[in-house]
């Protein structure tokens, strides 16, 4: 949304002025052949798809040593940087594309669900990598912004630095505000709940006349819209109805204007109303229960992403290690130069950090961590490590017997219980020919032992919930079956136990730290599906937390199976 202030605030960073015109009479955007770069997209639905879409960008003096990726907001184009462009086109490489869904580059379909932070970053690195630019600097304004503060959290390999107008930066972490609770400091955020709440009316109003709304959203202090624009629930151009035609563009020359409505006209506004969300996604993104969430629509994973999360896992990963002997690599893996190895759920990728660093030849090896948020994703990993956001439910075609090495621990409170087959049959796809998979999994509920009567409560809420959200709480007794049912062959399983509390001792006491921050992480899954009859508010549920952390403590309660699976794809 354009705002005078907010390009000023630009402009004072850019070391740029503002056109005293409002127009750059020198910049034509037919002036600009524009390239087009085909991407994989996940079209997220009942059955999740990877499709191709094209994304059109203009790509500005490639010798350049520097590049910039400039980032447009919403309702924008490439071409509204077009004052940037002129300014830096002599000395930088500039890469400017059409965000999916915007102009003429195309959306997978679903805006509201497939045009995520993570989909928005993948689509920037895709253009970057067909450009052949190792490194660039990301320019963000309005969501742009978010957008490209994701990126650098997500690829710090790849964007080396950051600047964003409109929206500040805003921490991996934060506390959750409704739309709703801002309106009575930020009113002209109103819009949003027409956007969100009834989105096929608001495409409708805003398809009618693009030329009428393109006049109506960008307007300056010298010519502002309405007192009451933006501020209606139910409309998005109420606020213009008793004008009838609206002053043009006055940052536009008549070319510009023409050439946005043009942009506008090939696929309207639907696929362009994913941004609203998107940005949403990243600054609204905490559960109003102690933790953030780490999920998207359909994904029903019940632990939180925070950096209380980040620290128990990386608590939990020493833990594991000391479980198994000193070990985090289970089969007889050997890793030669140029072997890929694959962490699925990585987390904040203490595994796959590890391995890089301690495995036998790992320092030549392609180490990727995938998971569905990047929010835990560290910030300087080393360059044979990179992290992408990529859903093991939709593992890329182009993966193909692609990896030596395959590592996954930890999505019991992930994937559904039809899910694992279908999971595994993927992770089977993309292996390569005698490699092999490791799976780490607990077993919540059968092997659980001598429980008090506060953790046989526990026990009888966890059973309701596995049924609730479809989870398989005992999937790490199913993995050798599965294993071999894909069609890996010498498939081995072995199990150690963790007693909880500090009557086993200083171990037992971290293995009991560990398990409660689990359990308390499941307040939000629980609640949502009203309390599952054993806890109606969240202080009944800290204080059952608590009652069973102290039960583990005074004796002997519960101990908690891990059991790990591996397996090898047969050699062709």
């Amino acid at each position: 949304m354009f705002n005078l202030g907010r390009w000023m605030l630009l402009s004072a960073w850019l070391g740029l002025a503002l056109p005293t015109q409002g127009t750059n009479a020198s910049f034509q955007p037919s002036d600009y052949s524009k390239k087009t770069t085909v991407c994989q997209a996940i079209r997220r639905g009942e059955v999740d798809e990877i499709v191709d879409i094209r994304l059109s960008h203009v790509d500005i003096n490639a010798a350049a040593p520097t590049t910039i990726v400039m980032v447009h907001g919403w309702p924008s184009l490439w071409s509204t940087w077009s004052n940037q462009i002129m300014q830096f086109k002599d000395d930088y490489h500039l890469i400017v594309p059409d965000l999916r869904g915007f102009g003429e580059s195309t959306h997978p379909g679903e805006p509201q669900s497939s045009g995520t932070m993570g989909d928005m970053v993948s689509d920037l690195v895709c253009i970057l990598e067909s450009a052949n630019v190792s490194s660039a600097i990301c320019m963000g304004h309005d969501w742009g912004s978010a957008i490209c503060y994701e990126a650098a959290r997500a690829r710090p390999d790849i964007f080396t630095g950051v600047v964003g107008a409109a929206i500040p930066y805003l921490p991996s972490v934060g506390h959750y505000v409704p739309i709703e609770n801002l309106l009575p400091l930020f009113p002209a955020l109103t819009y949003q709940l027409f956007f969100d709440r009834k989105t096929k009316e608001a495409v409708r109003e805003l398809d009618t006349d693009i030329r009428r709304t393109t006049r109506a959203t960008l307007r300056t202090v010298a010519s502002p819209p309405p007192s009451h624009f933006l501020k209606n629930a139910d409309s998005f151009l109420a606020a213009w109805d008793d004008v009838k035609e609206i002053d043009p563009v006055p940052f536009f020359s008549q070319e510009e204007e023409d050439y946005f409505v043009e942009q506008y006209g090939i696929q309207g506004f639907k696929n362009t109303m994913s941004t609203p969300n998107a940005a949403s996604s990243v600054t609204i993104t905490a559960k109003p229960i102690d933790h953030i969430a780490r999920h998207r629509e359909g994904n029903v994973y019940l632990l939180p992403s925070d950096e209380l999360e980040a620290q128990r896992l990386q608590l939990q990963h020493g833990l594991l290690r000391e479980l198994f002997e000193g070990r985090i690599v289970y089969p007889p893996v050997t890793i030669n130069d140029g072997d890929e190895v694959l962490d699925i759920g990585t987390g904040n990728g203490v595994w796959a950090l590890e391995f890089a660093d301690t495995h036998p030849n790992a320092s030549n090896a392609k180490i990727t961590g995938i998971d569905i948020g990047a929010r835990l994703f560290p910030l300087s990993p080393p360059s044979n490590v990179r992290f992408h956001t990529v859903d093991v439910l939709n593992l890329p075609p182009s993966w193909d017997a692609r990896f030596t090495f395959v590592h996954q621990r930890n999505l019991i409170a992930a994937l559904q219980y039809n899910q694992w087959e279908t999971v595994i049959a993927s992770i089977y796809r993309i292996t390569a020919p005698g490699g092999w998979v490791q799976f780490l999994e607990p077993n919540a509920s059968a092997h659980m032992e001598r429980c008090g009567p506060v953790s046989n409560k526990f026990m009888e809420m966890l059973d309701r919930l596995e049924k609730a959200v479809g989870l398989d709480f005992k999937c790490a007794l199913r993995l050798s079956s599965l294993l071999k049912h894909a069609g890996f062959v010498n498939v081995h399983t072995e199990r150690r136990v963790m007693e909880l509390g500090e009557w086993d001792g200083e171990l037992g006491k971290k293995y009991a730290e560990n398990e409660i921050s689990i359990f308390r992480g499941f307040k939000t899954p629980v609640l949502n599906q009203g309390g599952l009859g054993i806890v109606t508010n969240e202080q009944e549920f800290d204080k059952f937390m608590d009652d069973m952390e102290e039960e583990w403590n005074s004796k002997p309660s519960l101990a908690i199976g891990w059991y790990y699976t591996t397996g090898q794809k047969v050699a062709m």
